[in-house]
């Protein structure tokens, strides 16, 4: 979906600029015509944007959900932080399509920044600390099984700290966004209009580099220390079994020898009574 929405966003910003390329020759067309078309095409990349925003949020969103199965309240609270994200992307977007239908030259104002801005920040933070509290739950749990037997981290918890650590840059350049959008005041600044300008394509690949990230790390060998604790375990288990299996030999063979005796015995005794007993003549 994201890939449909970036192709399209491309599609369009093609057309924009080549729409324009007329207006600078030395005989331009008609503005009726052309900024009916431009108008057209800004609201659409516009959207565009807005709908990558928000797809990027339910990604993030996804990654908290899977680690929470049976709690109600985290989905409870990450449902309602997607739906604060969802008000905010449309309110952005139905204002900006009215400024933009009222006046061509129209490119918002901070107001609508912070409408589409801090919804978004929110819902990542929060998708961000509940991964973070995962993490450390997993990591006192490994403490209290195990102690001190292993020293490296596991590959699960690498893969919840890469998942914070994407999270935390997720959350810088929505940060970045906001502090630029505040301080542009309408003088256009390059640096300000590039980050914004390449603000949809680093929306729209982030979930790619997230996934490749992580099957990156899963694909990844087990460290010494992870091997050495579970040759142990198997190690240890395997001399439990040896130690079952050669207590159950032993303990078969005392119960056969104790009849063998008692027959042994038996024998004998007879044998005796047989000798002392006179013959009859």
């Amino acid at each position: 979906m994201m890939l449909f929405f970036s192709l399209s966003y491309l599609v369009m910003n093609i057309e924009f600029a080549i729409i324009q390329i007329p207006s600078f020759s030395y005989n331009p067309p008609d503005s009726k015509e052309v900024i009916p078309l431009i108008t057209g095409l800004k609201i659409g990349l516009n959207l565009m944007d807005r709908l990558n925003y928000f797809i990027g949020d339910i990604v993030v969103v996804w990654r908290a959900w899977v680690l929470f199965p049976q709690r109600l309240a985290v989905k409870t609270t990450l449902s309602i932080c997607l739906l604060g994200s969802f008000v905010g992307v449309s309110l952005d977007i139905g204002l900006l399509i009215k400024g933009v239908l009222e006046n061509f030259f129209y490119t918002g104002n901070k107001t609508e920044g912070l409408v589409l801005a801090i919804p978004l920040i929110f819902t990542n933070f929060t998708a961000t600390a509940l991964i973070g509290f995962k993490a450390w739950y997993h990591v006192q749990s490994i403490q209290r099984n195990l102690g001190s037997a292993t020293t490296s981290p596991s590959k699960v918890l690498k893969i919840m700290l890469l998942l914070i650590e994407s999270g935390l840059l997720y959350l810088a350049f929505w940060i970045g966004y906001l502090v630029i959008g505040l301080t542009q005041d309408g003088i256009p600044n390059v640096a300000g209009e590039s980050f914004l300008s390449i603000m949809p394509g680093l929306v729209a690949i982030y979930p790619i580099i997230i996934i490749l990230a992580v099957a990156h790390e899963n694909n990844k060998p087990e460290s010494v220390n992870d091997m050495s604790l579970s040759q142990s375990i198997r190690f240890a288990s395997a001399q439990a079994s040896q130690f079952e299996d050669h207590h159950s030999e032993s303990g078969g063979e005392s119960q056969l020898a104790f009849p063998a005796a008692s027959i042994n015995n038996t024998a004998e005794v007879e044998g005796n009574e047989i000798d002392v007993v006179p013959r009859l003549s």
